[in-house]
């Protein structure tokens, strides 16, 4: 299939740009992000899903142990609420 863009000059140099930095012509970088923009998403790995989460964590300051209560006290109430007893 063959294309016609219009594009402003903003995002046009902004392409040219970057298809320079990536080593490729501004037709293939162009391509390449429609093909990308289209394509069936693939399932994300464990490590892609919890990398926010990590992330989040760290920053935190928050303690593994202090994580593992938390975690247990959310248990704990699900727990409670599945079996019919008040916390």
């Amino acid at each position: 299939m063959t294309l016609t863009l219009v594009l402003s000059e903003p995002v046009e140099r902004r392409l040219a740009e970057r298809a320079a930095k990536d080593g490729k012509s501004v037709e293939a970088l162009a391509t390449e992000l429609i093909e990308r923009a289209v394509a069936p998403e693939r399932e994300k790995t464990f490590a892609e899903i919890m990398a926010p989460f990590r992330q989040s964590f760290a920053e935190s300051g928050t303690t593994e142990e202090e994580l593992d209560a938390l975690i247990e006290e959310a248990r704990e109430e699900v727990w409670q609420e599945k079996h019919g007893a008040k916390p």
